[in-house]
């Protein structure tokens, strides 16, 4: 008889941003997907999904034509202080999953020390690292991951619950056999940013 895993919850998380952080960049979209992870099997609990106010009036070009998220689209959410309690208790002890961990968690880690909260201890699995541990290549784009798993997106780019979802197919695919030590899953509080990563 095959032995019983552990159930594990599991956050899928992403973020949508005005710009680099190092060139001022805000967080304006925050997405995450809940999930129960057993026996390789993963069941949605929950979603999270929030559009954030900038304090900033610059939008990168950049970052404009890739998520198409515009300043007068967030004239009235909320700002960051109101959101990120919220989405610190939906991620709470959970194992989060991230595509490219060191930017999207640069950033939430930024706006909690602005927020004066306390840095969560969460586990980081970064899918892009498990790629590149698999495919022995390095700064592996979600769309490339995806192809070589044959996932199939339903639905448009850079939107972040959007991002969670494919996120999620790649890493249960990935994941399937593991252990979290094998993953190179890392402390949230202890991932390090690199500014010439290739993002």
């Amino acid at each position: 008889m095959a032995k019983k895993t552990k159930e594990r919850i599991i956050c899928i998380i992403d973020t949508e941003t005005t710009g680099r952080r190092a060139d001022g960049g805000e967080i304006i979209e925050l997405g995450a997907v809940k999930y129960s992870y057993k026996d390789g099997k993963a069941k949605i609990l929950g979603r999270f999904f929030r559009r954030i106010r900038p304090k900033t009036d610059y939008f990168d070009p950049n970052a404009l034509a890739v998520n198409k998220i515009d300043p007068e689209t967030l004239r009235n959410k909320p700002p960051i202080e109101e959101v990120l309690p919220e989405f610190l208790n939906f991620i709470k002890g959970s194992i989060l999953v991230v595509h490219r961990a060191e930017f999207d968690i640069d950033f939430i880690r930024a706006a909690i020390r602005e927020c004066k909260l306390q840095v969560p201890n969460n586990w980081v699995c970064d899918t892009a690292k498990m790629g590149s541990m698999l495919f022995k290549k390095r700064n592996l784009h979600l769309e490339d991951m995806m192809s070589e798993f044959r996932i199939k997106r339903l639905f448009g780019r850079h939107k972040s619950w959007i991002d969670c979802v494919c996120t999620g197919k790649l890493f249960f695919k990935m994941a399937r056999g593991y252990k979290l030590a094998e993953l190179r899953a890392e402390k949230f509080k202890e991932i390090k940013f690199r500014k010439n990563y290739d993002y």
